[in-house]
Order: C-alpha cells, then structure tokens, then sequence
C-alpha cells in the first residue's frame, strides 16, 4: 500500500509505479502491472530499466510482437 499512496501523491512518480509494478509482477499480476506501466514506460526520459521491464511484464502476458517493439 505505501507505493500505492506513493503513486496517488504524485503520479509522475517513475520510481514508484516501477516498484509497485514489481511487486505485482511477483505476486504473478503481470498484467495489473504492465497497465500501470504502460504511460510510464513510453515517456521519452522513461529509464532503459522501466522499458525493460515493460518489455518483460508484456512477454508474460503473452504480447511477445508488442514487448519486442518496447
């Protein structure tokens, strides 16, 4: 809940919606994480680690054209 409060004061946070979509990726929620993610990762300053795993949270919900274009 802490990176959720995060989230909800300041939702520009890249930090804590990449934390929190971790935490949802290891609780098997990939695609409640790559929803969250996704406006964070096609920011143009998004860091390589927030596409990369993007990428990855697509791939495991079984979008494997749209993670090999992330």
């Amino acid at each position: 809940a802490p990176l959720e409060q995060a989230l909800a004061r300041d939702g520009t946070s890249v930090r804590a919606a990449h934390a929190l979509a971790l935490a949802l990726r290891m609780t098997d929620q990939p695609a409640r994480a790559a929803e969250l993610l996704a406006a964070y990762a096609k920011a143009p300053a998004a860091p390589a680690q927030t596409q990369a795993l993007f990428g990855h949270l697509l791939g495991d919900c079984g979008q494997l054209e749209r993670a090999a274009e992330t």
